[in-house]
């Protein structure tokens, strides 16, 4: 091959790479925006299962997408709004504006004063806006600034802003769930329903229209209307966690075998937390899962973000103790019994304190003291006489007869005993120049 051959044949080489490198980078950023799209797609669908946290996450991860920032950014902070969390939200909003002068992220950032108690209007960012309804030619614009108002309680005003949303896309349900939700808020059912059936003959298999219709129906107690509705909710979409949730109430209070199935369902959709992962222990032990409770207990103890109820000690305890270690359930529990309020300690606590506490080979004074108030507390002549019989046996190694023969003389009381035993008790008595109760027994 010549050399021009070999140059010439070297640049079709080089421009060959060049394209298919130019292609591949073509490619990946498709590739890219598509990814965006669809996280934030699913980030939506969190916003919709009330998953905040869940949105959070998502919206975080495609924020940096600089055909997607706007909107990633302004559902970034309407996700921290939802979650509680207005400082975030701000911070959010405040600093895209430095990227975008968005009158969508205005519209945000008012929204996020108006739930520190402040008017939309009044801020800067938001008044210098200044459109009405009729001239926002921008559907999401349209909710944003309703959302403003919604956010003060200016309903009627809201209301406006997410009729001039449909009229620009008419066709989307999503838009009328929302002004839906906004009647609701401002107590105007018909107006609600309407709108929510809109949503539902647009499109039948959107979930949130079902939902939001049986939410009416729930706030007129009328089960025949939205039991139905939130099936229907939940069979379109089982992911549906609200949906879940509200059928669990509804047999909380009606239909006691559906309770469980119900709540764990809701628990096992919605965001992961110390308050979730405490009510899962308390369901297993109702199930009698004693070593999955201790195990969820010491995750949420050793989570340093925790705030670990003090109830938490007594599930402990009563597990330790239905696994016969009596040692360890007594720690758990004078742990609960020292930093529970006394108002919110009940007959059941102090039996089983007292019942643990009989059980322990090595008693403390404290554990005596449980003891005896249990036996004060406690009807039963059969749990009693455990505990009389316990003090007996303390006293006994103790080397303290006077306790130990008070301690006999309860246990006569709800077991009874021989006569020789009687005797033995009197003499006992008498031994100590305790002559009149020696003369009682005798």
């Amino acid at each position: 091959m010549s050399n021009q051959g070999f140059i010439a044949g070297a640049k079709i080489l080089v421009i060959m790479d060049y394209i298919n490198f130019k292609l591949a980078f073509i490619t990946g950023i498709l590739i890219s925006f598509s990814a965006a799209a669809q996280s934030l797609e699913e980030g939506l669908k969190m916003m919709q299962y009330q998953r905040y946290q869940s949105a959070i996450e998502i919206f975080k991860k495609v924020k940096k997408h600089g055909k997607h920032s706007t909107t990633v950014a302004y559902w970034l902070g309407q996700a921290y709004l939802n979650n509680k969390n207005s400082d975030s939200a701000l911070t959010v909003y405040e600093n895209a504006l430095k990227k975008h002068n968005d009158p969508v992220l205005k519209a945000g950032l008012a929204q996020v004063y108006a739930s520190k108690g402040r008017n939309p209007a009044s801020v800067p960012e938001f008044s210098s806006l200044n459109v009405i309804p009729a001239k926002i030619d921008n559907a999401m614009l349209a909710t944003a600034i309703g959302r403003a108002y919604r956010e003060s309680g200016n309903y009627s005003i809201a209301e406006k802003y997410f009729r001039r949303a449909i009229e620009l896309n008419s066709k989307d349900p999503f838009l009328y769930v929302l002004s839906g939700r906004n009647a609701f808020k401002r107590g105007d059912g018909t107006t609600a329903i309407k709108d929510f059936n809109k949503a539902k003959a647009i499109d039948s298999t959107y979930a949130s229209a079902y939902f939001w219709l049986a939410k009416v129906y729930i706030a007129l107690k009328n089960p025949t209307l939205y039991l139905p509705l939130l099936n229907k909710t939940i069979a379109i979409d089982s992911q549906y966690t609200p949906a879940w949730y509200e059928l669990y109430r509804y047999a909380y209070f009606n239909d006691k075998a559906k309770v469980k199935a119900y709540y764990q369902q809701y628990l096992r959709l919605t965001d992961k937390s110390d308050k979730q992962e405490y009510q899962l222990m308390v369901l297993d032990y109702k199930d009698k899962k004693y070593e999955e409770v201790l195990k969820r207990a010491e995750n949420i103890l050793n989570s340093e973000e925790a705030e670990a109820p003090v109830e938490i000690f007594k599930y402990m305890a009563y597990s330790y103790f239905a696994l016969k270690d009596s040692k360890e359930a007594y720690k758990n529990m004078v742990q609960y019994m020292q930093i529970q309020d006394s108002s919110k300690k009940s007959n059941y606590d102090l039996y089983l304190m007292g019942q643990i506490a009989t059980r322990l080979q090595d008693k403390d004074a404290a554990a005596v003291t449980y003891i005896k108030d249990a036996y004060t507390a406690d009807t039963s002549r059969k749990n009693r006489t455990i505990y009389a019989a316990s003090l007996i046996k303390y006293y006994a190694h103790k080397g303290d007869k006077f306790n130990e023969n008070l301690w006999k003389e309860h246990f006569i009381k709800n077991e009874g005993v021989s006569k020789s035993e009687l005797y033995k008790l009197g003499v006992s008595w008498y031994k100590l120049n305790n002559f009149e109760r020696a003369d009682s027994i005798l």
